[in-house]
C-alpha cells in the first residue's frame, strides 16, 4: 500500500537540519519476529526552536531526527502532514581508502596517530547530524491574538529561567526490516545492542547522550512472546482485538537519553525474584533455560543487598528487569541500561553443574 503524498512546504535542500530539544516520546510499535520486522510510529513533544535559532514566529523553522536505514512514511507536525527529507548519514559516507603497505612503512607512529585520531574526531562530531530532515510550520494566528486578546502561553522550563516557546508533537509513521545497528533480530527473538548511538537504528529521536526526555513504550507482539523493556510495567499485558496479539506498556519518568533504552522480544519465560529485598525484581530466559535461570539467580537478592548496604542508597528506579539471551554476543557479554539489563545465556549456570549438584545431592 503506497504511502500518502506529504503535504506542507517547498521540499527541503538535503542538509544538517539543528536538532530540537525533546520533553517526551510515546513509542507505539509492532515487532514481527516471524517476518523479521518492525514498524508503527514515535509521536514527540518538541520545544520548537524558534527563540534559540533568533528566527521570526511567522517563519518555517527546520530541525532534524536522527534516523539510520528506516523507512520513514509519513511525518506529521502537531496533527499536519508535513513533507521530509533523507540527509545522507555518516554512517554511508564514503569511507578512506586504507593506506598501501609502502605508505604504511613510509609514515610514522605519529602521522599514524593523527590520522587514527581525525578519523575518530571527524566521526565523533559527523554522529551528531540529523538526517531525517523537515520543517515546522509557522504557527497559525488564533481569533483571539486577532482581536489582542490576552492569550496565554504554554511556558516551558529550560535551565534556570522560563520561556514561552510553544510546544510542538512530531508524530513519525515509519518500518525497518532487520535493523542496520542499534538492534537486531535473531530468530524468534528480537533485542536492543545497547551501542552508544544505537537508538536511531530502530526509531526515530535525538539520538545523543546530553538529549534526555522522559519515555512511555507500547509494545505489540504475537501472543506467545513476551515483551520486556526499560521503564516501569503500567498495566497488565493486553490482548488486542484481533486476539492473537499482545500489547505491553512500560513508563520511564526519569529522563534519559535515547540509547539507553532497552528492549527484548521472544517466548521468554518468567522468574519473579522471591527475596523480600527484591519485590520489583523479574528475571526472563528462553523456555529451556528455566532450571539454569532458577539456578544462577537464586542468589541475586545477595549482592543486591550488599550493594544497598554498601552504597547507603536504594535501586533507582522502580523496578528491574533482567533478561538472558542467546546470540547476545560472547559468552560473558552483559548490556545495562535504565531498569533493564540484557545479559548473555552464557552467564547462566551451565547444565554440568545442574547435574553435578543433583548427583552430590543424591550420595549425601
Amino acid at each position: 500500500m503506497a504511502s500518502p503524498t506529504p503535504a506542507g512546504p517547498p521540499a527541503l535542500p538535503l542538509m544538517f537540519a539543528p536538532l530540537p530539544l525533546p520533553l517526551n516520546q510515546l513509542l507505539c510499535l509492532e515487532v514481527n519476529t516471524f517476518n523479521h520486522r518492525v514498524a508503527g510510529f514515535t509521536e514527540l513533544t518538541l520545544v520548537a526552536p524558534v527563540n534559540s535559532l533568533g528566527q521570526p514566529v511567522g517563519e518555517v523553522v527546520e530541525v532534524g531526527l536522527h534516523a539510520l536505514g528506516l523507512n520513514i512514511r509519513q511525518v506529521l507536525v502537531n496533527g499536519t502532514p508535513v513533507k521530509f527529507q533523507i540527509a545522507p548519514h555518516f554512517l554511508r559516507e564514503g569511507q578512506n581508502t586504507p593506506p598501501t603497505a609502502e605508505e604504511s612503512e613510509l609514515a610514522s607512529t605519529q602521522e599514524i596517530a593523527d590520522q587514527v585520531y581525525y578519523e575518530y574526531w571527524k566521526q565523533l562530531n559527523a554522529s551528531a547530524r540529523s538526517n531525517l530532515v523537515f520543517a515546522i510550520p509557522p504557527p497559525q494566528v488564533k481569533e483571539e491574538e486577532m482581536s489582542g486578546a490576552p492569550v496565554e502561553k504554554d511556558p516551558v522550563t529550560l535551565g534556570s529561567s522560563k520561556t514561552t516557546q510553544k510546544k510542538v508533537v512530531v508524530r513519525v509513521d515509519y518500518d525497518v526490516h532487520e535493523p542496520e545497528c542499534g538492534a537486531r533480530f535473531s530468530g524468534d527473538y528480537f533485542f536492543t545492542h545497547g551501542e552508544v548511538v544505537g537508538g536511531r537504528g530502530w526509531f526515530p529521536c535525538v539520538d545523543l547522550s546530553t538529549s534526555r526526555c522522559t519515555f512511555q513504550l507500547r509494545i505489540i507482539v504475537p501472543a506467545s512472546h513476551t515483551a520486556v523493556a526499560s521503564g516501569m510495567p503500567c498495566s497488565v499485558p493486553e490482548l488486542t482485538p484481533c486476539g492473537n496479539k499482545r500489547m505491553y506498556s512500560y513508563n520511564i519518568v526519569a529522563p534519559c537519553p535515547a540509547s539507553s533504552l532497552a528492549l527484548a522480544v521472544g517466548p521468554f519465560v518468567a522468574w519473579p525474584d522471591e527475596s523480600p529485598k527484591c519485590p520489583t525484581v523479574t528475571h526472563f530466559a528462553p523456555p529451556d533455560l528455566l532450571e539454569p535461570l532458577a539456578a544462577t539467580v537464586k542468589c541475586f537478592h545477595v549482592a543486591w543487598g550488599l550493594y544497598s548496604d554498601f552504597l547507603e542508597t536504594d535501586f533507582p528506579y522502580p523496578s528491574l528487569q533482567q533478561v538472558f539471551l542467546h546470540g547476545l554476543g560472547s559468552p560473558c557479554c552483559f548490556q545495562s541500561r535504565v531498569s533493564c539489563i540484557l545479559a548473555s545465556t552464557g552467564l547462566l549456570v551451565p547444565d554440568s553443574c545442574l547435574g553435578a549438584g543433583v548427583e552430590a545431592r543424591v550420595k549425601l
